[in-house]
């Protein structure tokens, strides 16, 4: 038995051949062309069609078969178990336009943010009404034409900078080093700018660019905390006081004692298990100060006044070829934009799409930072469970999904084939649009990981979103996000509505020289052995408190997530014991909207195998003495 699929293919791009093999076989299942019931070759076969080992072939079709791609029938064979539409449909991606809200349609419809635009000027160049057009933006933002507090809901300084907030949040939103965009009350300026110094420049941290993203701060103008202007209607108004409510539930919630900030961490003999962290001692500083200084040699970044509200090209190819390689997702440079942190494009894309009134589906437990940009645009954040495989597919009345498939935050479950397709297949009957964040699943340490929801897409209904705040250092706020077709345009826009200029040129293009010349490739490979060692170590540590968590399993991330089995003043005396003795970690409480369970965040990516090992001891020692 002969079959056609594209191995020589993939044998030039991977150099392992189980792994070419592995998605020759895989793309010619997702695409139909291996049709479901069909019968494949057995190993014996496949491996002398194309020249590899028996035992490969048998490793590839077990993959195929934990997955779901195919299945084992004893005495006959192995044969496909995918159907071609068992996502989205079949075919290439659509061009269908997608829902906009009144803002993003008002966008397109007046041009802003499309034309040239003079260096250090929010004015493009020979039309002086787009300043208009962009104040009109900006009073028609949301929610209802709403604007800031005075108090400083937008976060702007008088001068037009972006302040930053002070402190950030639990958990997964400081892990990123940025919030909520502060969407609902930015006051557009007459030059069409958005938080941007006059020379039209952003502010800029020592470690990387701040931009939107910083702007974007924890201090989000969320629905309860954004003053409805005069041109916003009663009935919008009216229509934002459910979102109010829920986003009221949501903050009293998060400021629960037992889920709140526990300590302030001091001393310098203290172990903190925090989010956010990486382990700055294993990264290649040299190489990537190569790449730096030959930007800064040539200046090359200073060369075009007019830049792309997407971002350098040669990064954005870059990431596609990287995203093609490691993730299966056939990206085109040109649906990929820069962007200053993810929770930019996540907060971009909610202003886009959603109007007051509509739901947002958000994962619970889950990011808190999405509900508040869903808060933020007028939308009315709704709560889906999430279980041991991650986001319960169910027939929401949504405009827009925010999930985390590769690995669930917090809990760290991966979703499932099966309920992918049931995603997919619910974004196309209900005309909606999917954010897929593929935050912290680059470094995995057990199994194979899941093609995305973006691999899977033939409809043109997901966003894939990623940072490299993890896989580099957190300071670095350069993000991406791979578009469907049909959202570049309003997406770019928005973009260049917020950011007339694009910043962190010199770190686009540096990072862009990094990844292809191998480095960024050779950096996860080691650090992936790195944190696998690590993450053994905690979690070895972790067994002896068996007692008091229920530890999720998780085969990638930076971080171990578990449910305390006791009650929340058991919880609190802990935490606090632990505290004295110098051993902190982050409370799981600001991003759990369902019950008071409970639940901590064990972060290890900063921390040696030392402080791994005594801060384990010391939450051992308090358990058995205080507890047990």
């Amino acid at each position: 038995m002969k079959i056609l699929i594209p191995f020589n293919h993939y044998a030039q791009l991977f150099p392992h051949k189980n792994t070419a093999l592995y998605r020759a076989l895989r793309e010619s299942i997702v695409e139909g062309r291996l049709e479901s019931g069909s019968k494949l070759p057995s190993s014996r076969e496949l491996a002398e069609i194309y020249g590899v080992s028996r035992g490969l072939v048998t490793q590839v079709y077990e993959m195929l078969m934990s997955e779901g791609y195919v299945e084992g029938k004893p005495g006959k064979g192995t044969f496909v178990a995918y159907r071609s539409d068992q996502a989205a449909g079949s075919g290439s991606s659509s061009d269908e336009p997608l829902l906009m809200s009144a803002w993003g349609r008002l966008l397109m419809e007046s041009g802003g943010g499309a034309g040239r635009r003079e260096e250090g000027s929010g004015v493009s160049a020979g039309n002086k009404e787009d300043s208009r057009e962009q104040e009109l933006l900006g009073a028609e933002r949301r929610p209802g034409g709403a604007k800031a507090a005075d108090a400083g809901a937008a976060g702007r300084e008088q001068t037009g900078g972006v302040k930053q907030v002070e402190t950030g949040t639990a958990g997964y939103a400081e892990a990123r080093g940025t919030g909520v965009a502060k969407a609902s009350g930015v006051k557009v300026t007459d030059a069409g700018t958005v938080g941007q110094e006059q020379t039209g420049g952003v502010k800029q941290t020592e470690a990387g660019t701040v931009g939107y993203a910083e702007a974007m701060g924890e201090g989000l103008a969320e629905g309860s905390a954004v003053k409805t202007s005069d041109a916003g209607s009663a009935g919008q108004t009216a229509a934002l006081a459910s979102t109010r409510a829920r986003a009221d539930e949501t903050r009293s919630r998060s400021a629960g004692s037992w889920s709140a900030d526990l300590h302030t961490p001091a001393g310098p003999g203290s172990v903190v298990f925090e989010l956010s962290g990486t382990d700055s001692a294993a990264f290649p500083r040299q190489a990537w100060n190569r790449c730096l200084h030959e930007q800064v040699r040539s200046a090359a970044f200073l060369e075009s006044p007019l830049r792309d509200p997407q971002g350098d090209y040669s990064l954005r190819s870059a990431i596609a070829l990287h995203l093609r390689r490691s993730r299966s997702i056939d990206a085109d440079p040109d649906c990929v934009a820069i962007v200053n942190g993810s929770m930019q494009a996540i907060a971009l894309t909610m202003q886009l799409l959603v109007n007051p009134g509509d739901e947002v589906v958000v994962e619970s437990p889950g990011y808190s930072g999405a509900v508040r940009a869903a808060a933020a645009a007028g939308g009315v954040p709704v709560d889906a469970p999430v279980d041991g495989q991650g986001i319960i597919p169910q027939p929401w009345n949504a405009r827009l999904l925010f999930v985390t498939p590769g690995r669930q935050f917090p809990t760290g479950a991966v979703l499932p084939l099966k309920r992918r397709q049931e995603l997919l297949r619910w974004a196309k009957e209900r005309g909606a649009v999917i954010i897929e964040d593929d935050y912290d699943t680059e470094f995995r340490y057990a199994g194979r990981p899941l093609e995305p929801l973006k691999a899977l897409d033939r409809e043109g209904r997901v966003l894939f979103v990623g940072t490299f705040s993890r896989t580099m250092y957190a300071g670095l706020r350069l993000g991406y996000a791979v578009l469907p077709p049909s959202l570049v345009e309003p997406f770019r826009r928005a973009k260049q509505h917020y950011e007339p200029l694009t910043t962190g040129m010199m770190e686009q293009r540096a990072l862009a020289a990094f990844m292809n010349s191998g480095a960024y490739e050779r950096h996860l490979r080691r650090m992936q052995r790195v944190y696998g060692e690590k993450a053994a170590l905690l979690r070895s540590g972790l067994t002896a408190l068996d007692p008091a968590f229920e530890w999720m399993p998780s085969e990638a991330g930076l971080h171990i997530f578990g449910w305390w089995k006791g009650g929340a003043e058991a919880y609190r005396r802990f935490a606090a014991e632990c505290a004295e003795r110098g051993v902190f970690w982050r409370a799981a409480g600001p991003h759990v909207r369902c019950g008071e369970r409970p639940a901590a965040c064990f972060g290890f990516g900063h921390l040696s195998r030392e402080e791994i090992g005594r801060g384990s001891a010391v939450m051992t020692e308090v358990l058995t003495e205080t507890f047990l």
